[in-house]
C-alpha cells in the first residue's frame, strides 16, 4: 500500500487476536521490499567503498580519537596494521599536531563538514606527505562521529591559489617584474605576496578566528595583529 502524504510504498502485515471479548487486528506497518533491497545495497556499497576504495577514509571521535581506519589510509602512512592505529589520536598523524586537529575540530563542529583543507601527513617512518582532506560531521548517533576523507596531493596542490583571490593580481604582477626589476627586488615583492596569501587562508580555514589562525601561523596574537595592519585585512571595526 501507498502512505498518503509521503506516497511512500509500504508493507502492511496483520495478526488476528482477542481482547475483552472482541475480535482485534494488529497491523505492523514495514518498508516495502524494494526499498529495503535499495538501502541493504547501499550499505553493502558503503562498507565496500570504505575497505576497497583508493581514497583514504578514518572515522573519528569527536575529540579526535581514530575509530577505524582502512587500507588506504595505513598504506598512506605506512602503517603496519589497523590496530595499531585505532585508539590513537589523529593528531599523531597530523604535521601541526594538535593545532591541526583543533582547527579540524572546530571547523566541522561548527558548520557539520570542511572541504579541501590542505596540510601534511606523518607516516611512521618519518617521512611526510601533503593531502587534502574533506571531513564530515555525524552528530545524529549516540557517539556523534566525524569521517575524513584524504587524498593524496602534489606540491603544486598544495600550494595552489584558490580561485577568486585578490593574491592573484599581486603574482601576475609579480610575474610582469622578470626584465625590470633585480631578482633581489622580486623576491621581496614575493615574499610579501605569500605571506599575505598565507594569512588569508590561515583566516578562511579558522573562520576568521585570529587567535586559531596565529596558532595555525606559529604566530603570537601581537605579530598577526601587525601583519593583519600592514596587509589591509583588519577591519577598522576590530581596531
Amino acid at each position: 500500500m501507498t502512505i498518503r502524504r509521503s506516497r511512500r510504498k509500504v508493507t502492511v502485515t496483520a495478526t488476528l487476536f482477542r481482547a475483552a471479548g472482541d475480535r482485534l487486528l494488529l497491523c505492523r506497518l514495514g518498508e516495502a521490499e524494494a526499498r529495503r533491497t535499495r538501502v541493504d545495497d547501499t550499505v553493502e556499497l558503503s562498507e565496500r567503498l570504505f575497505l576497497k576504495g583508493i581514497d583514504a577514509m578514518v572515522f573519528l571521535d569527536a575529540d579526535g580519537t581514530i575509530r577505524a581506519a582502512n587500507d588506504a589510509f595505513l598504506y598512506l602512512t605506512d602503517a603496519g596494521s589497523a590496530a595499531l592505529v585505532q585508539g590513537r589520536s589523529f593528531a599523531d598523524f597530523l604535521s601541526r599536531g594538535a593545532v591541526d586537529l583543533n582547527v579540524l575540530l572546530d571547523n566541522v563542529k561548527r558548520i557539520g563538514h570542511l572541504r579541501h583543507y590542505v596540510t601534511r601527513l606523518n607516516t611512521d617512518f618519518s617521512g611526510q606527505v601533503t593531502v587534502e582532506l574533506s571531513a564530515t560531521l555525524f552528530h545524529d548517533r549516540a557517539t556523534p562521529t566525524i569521517a575524513l576523507v584524504i587524498r593524496d596531493s602534489n606540491l603544486a596542490d598544495a600550494t595552489r591559489i584558490m580561485p577568486g583571490m585578490a593574491s592573484n593580481e599581486g603574482l601576475r604582477n609579480v610575474m610582469q617584474m622578470v626584465g625590470y626589476a633585480t631578482l633581489r627586488d622580486i623576491v621581496s615583492e614575493t615574499t610579501e605576496i605569500i605571506e599575505k596569501m598565507c594569512i588569508e587562508t590561515a583566516l578562511e580555514l579558522t573562520g576568521n578566528n585570529r587567535v586559531a589562525a596565529a596558532e595555525l601561523l606559529s604566530l603570537s596574537r601581537q605579530s598577526l595583529y601587525v601583519k593583519l595592519r600592514k596587509f589591509g585585512l583588519l577591519s577598522k571595526d576590530a581596531e
